[in-house]
Parts: C-alpha cells; structure tokens; sequence
C-alpha cells in the first residue's frame, strides 16, 4: 500500500486547471512530484501519514506559485508579458493561503501562543529532595570515549578489517550490568552498496574496566548499510505512518542483540513527540515483532529515547511562562547542559551529547542531565532531571547554586596538574552518594581516549580527589566523610548523615581468597570475629597482605557502612 504514495503524491504538483494545461506541462509537474515523493519517502525515509503531506503544503503551494507564474508569462518582442486571458489572481490566493496554512500547521503550538503546551506534555514533577542513593555497583564509570577506544581492538579480529568500524554507542541494562554496546557498521556508503551483511555487535562493561566483547552474529540490516538493507527503511515496512525514532542495539537477558525502533506521533502539528510502542528486529533470527507500548517486553530499556528526552528537557526548561519569555525575559528559564570532553575520536558516535542513560537507584534505566541558567559559562545548576527510560515519568530535582557538570571537569582538571596536557576529564554524572550529591568524573587519555583515573567532586561541598578506580575513590571518599575532610576550606558544608565511622578490630583469618579485579590484586578475607561480613584488601593497602594465610592474626581498620555486603579495608596489619 505504502507504495502508492510514491505515484498518487506526485499528483498535487499538477496544474488543477486541466482544461489550459497542456500536456507537457502536466509531465514536467508529474515528474518534479515524483522526485520529491522519491527523495521523502525513500531517501529521507519520512512517515507516509496526512500530517506529514500538511507540513509538505508549504513547499508545494511555493512550487505551484512559481509554475503558475512562470506559465502565465510570455515575451512579447523584448517584453515580459502576462498572457493574454491568463488569470494568477484566484491560483496565488489559494496557494499562498495553502503555503500560511502550512507554515501554521508545522509551527503548532509556538504561533498561537500555545507554547506552554509542550511545557505540560513534557509532565515534569518537581522535588525539593534527594534523588535516592544508588548503589555503588552500579555507577557507570567507563565514558563513551573509552568504550570506543575498546571496542576498535575487536576490528582487527575480523575479516577485512579495513572494512569496518564501530557503529553508534548505546547503554543497555543486562542481568550482568550495564554495558555500552554498538554494531560492527560498513565503514562508508560506497563500500555498503557492495555488502549486504554486518558481522556482528561489539558490546563492553560501562561499570567497569574490562575488555569489550563481540558478538559474532551476521545480519542483513543495519543503520550503515543501504537501500532496502537499511535498517530504518526495514523498520518503515512495519510502520509506514509513524514517526520512527532512534533504532539503538540493546541485548536482552539472554545478551541475544536486538535492534529496539521506537515508533510515535506528533501530538501539535509536527512537536511533541510521544511514543507509542517498538519494533524488535531480532538480530540471530532475523524475526522482526511490532509492540504497543504496555506490552514491550520488560528487558527493553528505551522506550522513551535520547530524541524525546532531550525535547522534553528542552520544553520544561524554556517554556514554562510561554515562548516569547523564552527569548526576551527569560523568567524561570533553564537550559540542559551539553557535554564534550573536548576529545575528538574518528568514527565515535553517540546517543546525545545532552541526556546521559544511567542506571537508577531501584535498578532501571534512565536519562539524566542537569539544568543551568542562560549563562553559557556558569558553573552552577538549578537542578537535574531523571527521566525513566521506559514509563517516561521525569523528576526534577531542585539543587540551586551546587556546582554542575562542567563545574566539576573544572575542578578535576585542576588536580590534574601537567598531566592536563595529555588528560582529559569526561562525561560528569551526578550522583547521591551515601547521602551526598557527588559527581563521578572520568578522566581520559587525550589521545585515544583510553581510561586513565576516575575523579569525584562533592556538588556542595565541592570537595574533590582522584584515584586510580573506582574501589581507592569510594574509600577515600568514605575517610573524607567520616574524619569531616570532606568540608576542608568549604563555605557550604554537607552532612555526615550516615554516621560513617573508623572501625579497628582483630581476629585470626577464617578464610581468605585472592582475585584480580581492573588489573590489581584484591583479597577478599573472613575474620572469626566478625563472622557477618567479608573484607576485601587491596593490595596497595599492604603488602602483606599477600603472605596472610588462613589462621594467621590480622588487625583491620575500615569505615563501617550499614547493609554492604563487602566492606574495603583501609588499613592492614599482619602479625607474624
């Protein structure tokens, strides 16, 4: 059926007064629609829907205008002439109403003052509190660059290598963690007209440093390859009047790669986007299911995508008191950050650089991004909002005055010292950590993007280190907390609302097992006087720990935290 655009669009191009139009007149109109339809509905690969032939009017009443302008003159001796019994009043009249309408119809809600609209559609709720604390297992420390950077090793485990590159990161939640993942694309489009198959999915811990895996998994559609291979143009075959958005690679529980294409509506004119269900297209199958909105399958993280997140934000933060406002008085007027680590990596691309995916407090996924003011070079936020990735449902939470994202780069280049020249910081997502509203700032290699160390910078105390990962960062930040270091030389302090204190005790080594966690050496040990916990050491701590055996009388010293299963040690003292 779908097909039938491509022939019947094409007829609103032609001259409506059939009885003077001539032939010729009418094929060349024809076969200018017919370009048009083509570039749209093939090219572009745009909704086959009414509202999308409404914004189009505009262009084509202008069409109209110039042909029927052009069709009414004629030179007479070295003159321009309207010809004779040749009327453009009536014909200009309705194209140039049907070009306003347009122009009214793309413009909703901005040109009849309706602009709050979007504001309330984007159904912000607002909180004067913390967001929850999160788990710490959870924190994505790995920054795109450098899940780039590891996932371009696995290219040369290919066959003709040369042709290939990393296609467009993602985050996904597995049962095992969050992990960054993308496809293995063409790498240009004239290659992709001679291959009609990609060879599989690279994917890498976002939690952790390890190395990126690949999944070797050929399929016949992906965003790099083209003509009906394309996976957008696949997915169109399935919803050919809706808006389809980002088409992301996600791994289900199985880490089975499946592309997720979530499909929707304008709700005014051609704003507001609003999702409505997703298109599975199962990349070891080739078995490709459509489903509304309540019935997605519960390990599909993005229903709602980096493309509506960003929009919403955007509508929350600007027009609040109307659009005019927007512009001139700017009364409650925020804007989202937007986030570059200053690293430019070839082939590197990525979701958004405004909203971050992260993994909440109660294990789903959401995107987050602070708001500032209009100030481009402010430091400062308003607040930041969390928006869950599959129900929608945002919360913005109030921090007025703490430091934002790019605040906190700043403050962690700073401890970078000469090293600055060669790092660079990434990525800032703000968390609430043991009470505290902390951000988490990658630090990167310049050159290739590679990890380096992990920084944190308290978002109101502003107090900040940085450790070489993530294990030696949360128990410095843990001491900071609990000796009050955390509030050194601060205007505004925080709290120690967790009562953490130093906690030394002595006892005869139960069972202890040595493993090797981001490249160093960690001991995980039992004590036969606190037969409740586990204690896990680094070997950076002492390294004695590395002769301990079992039975052997240790004394440790570490920060008691209530319900953490595994407890770091501090201090370490082997008696021998």
């Amino acid at each position: 059926m779908s097909i039938l655009w491509y022939f019947l669009f094409p007829l609103v191009f032609l001259n409506f007064n059939f009885k003077k139009a001539s032939i010729r007149e009418q094929i060349v109109r024809y076969v200018f629609g017919f370009v048009y339809a083509f570039i749209a509905f093939y090219l572009v690969n745009v909704d086959r829907s009414l509202s999308f032939v409404l914004s189009n009017l505009k262009w084509i009443a202008i069409f109209q205008l110039i042909f029927t302008v052009v069709a009414g003159l004629e030179m007479r001796g070295n003159t321009l002439v309207t010809r004779h019994g040749y009327k453009m009043k009536w014909p200009a009249i309705v194209f140039t109403a049907l070009f306003l309408g347009s122009v009214f119809y793309s413009s909703m809600p901005q040109i009849y003052g309706g602009t709050k609209k979007l504001y309330n559609m984007a159904g912000v709720k607002e909180s004067n509190e913390q967001s929850p604390s999160i788990n710490t297992e959870n924190i994505i420390i790995i920054p795109p660059e450098t899940a780039y950077y590891q996932m371009q090793t696995l290219i040369g485990s290919l066959p003709n290598p040369s042709l290939y590159e990393i296609g467009q990161l993602s985050l996904t939640q597995t049962k095992e963690g969050a992990y960054y993942v993308a496809p293995i694309d063409i790498d240009s489009s004239f290659r992709a007209f001679l291959n009609k198959e990609l060879p599989g999915i690279a994917y890498v811990s976002a939690e952790r440093l390890e190395d990126a895996k690949l999944i070797e998994i050929p399929h016949s559609y992906g965003e790099s390859l083209v003509l009906d291979h394309n996976i957008y143009r696949k997915l169109r075959e399935y919803k050919p009047s809706s808006i389809l958005m980002n088409a992301d690679v996600e791994l289900d529980d199985d880490l089975t790669p499946y592309y997720v294409g979530t499909y929707g509506s304008y709700k005014y004119g051609r704003k507001g986007l609003v999702p409505e269900g997703v298109v599975l297209y199962n990349l070891k199958t080739g078995e490709i299911k459509e489903y509304p909105k309540d019935q997605v399958p519960t390990w599909v993280d993005q229903i709602y995508t980096t493309e509506i997140a960003e929009q919403y934000n955007i509508y929350y933060g600007k027009y609040k008191n109307g659009f005019l406002n927007s512009i001139i008085g700017k009364k409650d007027v925020q804007i989202p950050t937007y986030w570059n680590s200053g690293v430019e990596l070839p082939g590197l691309s990525i979701e958004s650089n405004q909203v971050v995916p992260v993994v909440g407090s109660d294990g789903q996924m959401y995107f987050f991004t602070d708001h500032t003011n209009t100030n481009a070079d402010s430091t400062t936020m308003t607040g930041y909002t969390l928006m869950n990735t599959r129900t929608g449902e945002t919360i913005y939470y109030k921090t007025p005055s703490l430091l934002n994202g790019q605040g906190a780069m700043n403050s962690i280049e700073k401890l970078l010292g000469a090293e600055k020249a060669n790092w660079a910081t990434a990525q800032p997502i703000l968390y609430n950590i043991y009470g505290i509203d902390t951000w988490i700032v990658p630090v990167i290699n310049k050159t290739d993007g590679s990890f380096v160390k992990l920084g944190l910078v308290t978002a109101k105390s502003r107090y900040s280190i940085v450790a070489d990962n993530k294990l030696d960062l949360l128990e410095a930040f843990k001491k900071a907390i609990a000796d009050g270091t955390v509030n050194n030389g601060a205007d505004v302090k925080v709290g120690n609302d967790l009562e953490l204190q130093e906690v030394t005790v002595e006892g005869k080594l139960v069972r202890i097992n040595q493993s090797v966690e981001d490249g160093s050496s960690v001991f995980y040990l039992k004590l036969d006087t606190v037969p409740d916990k586990i204690f896990m050491v680094n070997k950076n701590v002492d390294a004695d720990v590395v002769l301990a055996r079992d039975g052997d009388t240790v004394k440790i010293k570490y920060i008691d935290m209530e319900q953490q299963e595994i407890i770091p040690v501090i201090e370490f003292t082997l008696s021998i």
